[in-house]
């Protein structure tokens, strides 16, 4: 019996060990996944970071802007070259032709009784060949008004753009009500009505998109000729002659003006006379009474 027990506790202290040793090798083998799992799902995003990417994510390039541009030019030449210089940027817009240019208005004013000559021309044309327009233009002249004008006419584009396959597509569903068998005669007066109506739409829409293409496609350009002021011309004099000559208007109108002031101020001035003179013999009988010695 006493070398049992000692038997006995080794056989115990053997057995406790191995259930020890295999705990640990099932708690390595079941943290093992756990451990590989770990970086990956730190690694993957979660739903909230995966919204926040999408969301931070590049959108597809915005459609180009569509924008009107307008330049307005005054150009100042000798008297006898305005006339040919409008003329000569008439004619080359005209050459250019109808798909890069187009003349909108042109007028010549000849010179009159004094006045000098003048000129405005008015096209629209393709934005790569206004440089070359404007530089020859210019040729010979002074440019002393230069002003750019621009105006964004996207929204308006995509608005009438809209508009237009709404429209249609609501034509082309009432011609199919009108080619639909065994509809009543009222029905189809009135489907014929609508289709009416808004073909009308339609036609106004498709002038409206037209116009608005001639704008954003093509520039549009204003040029004024103007004569230089000579010394000794005809119009040099221009403005001293006329005021010569509404020399008499002005004084008469100064005049009347000084007449009207007058009759204006003249009754209050009247009714203003008598509280004046009362208040200076008040001032002048109170100072006699706070100095009697000096009064006469």
């Amino acid at each position: 019996m006493p070398r049992l027990f000692p038997a006995l506790a080794g056989l115990l202290l053997a057995a406790a060990l191995v259930v020890g040793c295999s705990r640990k090798d099932d708690l390595a083998a079941g943290r093992a996944p756990v451990a590989a799992a770990a970086p990956a799902a730190l690694m993957a995003p979660s739903p909230a970071q995966a919204r926040k990417s999408d969301a931070a994510a590049p959108e597809p390039g915005e459609a180009r802007r569509l924008i009107a541009y307008r330049h307005f030019l005054t150009l100042e030449l000798p008297r006898d070259a305005v006339a040919p210089a409008l003329q000569a940027s008439q004619a080359r817009c005209v050459q250019m032709g109808p798909a890069v240019c187009q003349v909108e208005s042109s007028s010549l004013v000849a010179p009159t009784n004094g006045a000098p000559p003048q000129g405005a021309l008015q096209l629209r044309i393709a934005p790569d060949q206004y440089g070359a327009f404007r530089e020859a233009a210019q040729q010979g002249a002074d440019l002393i008004g230069d002003r750019t004008e621009a105006e964004d006419k996207t929204d308006t584009v995509i608005d009438v753009e809209a508009r237009l396959r709404n429209k249609t597509a609501l034509r082309d569903r009432l011609r199919q009500l009108v080619q639909a068998p065994g509809a009543k005669v009222a029905d189809l007066v009135e489907i014929e009505q609508q289709l009416a109506n808004v073909q009308a739409e339609l036609d106004s829409l498709a002038g409206q998109r037209k116009f608005l293409a001639l704008e954003t496609d093509k520039v549009f350009v204003a040029i004024d000729f103007q004569a230089r002021p000579e010394l000794g011309s005809p119009g040099f004099f221009s403005p001293i002659a006329r005021a010569f000559g509404n020399m008499g208007a002005v004084f008469s109108e100064s005049v009347a003006a000084l007449i009207t002031f007058f009759a204006a101020v003249l009754p209050w001035a009247v009714v203003a006379v008598f509280p004046l003179w009362g208040l200076r013999r008040a001032w002048r009988r109170w100072r006699a009474s706070r100095n009697p010695s000096g009064a006469h």
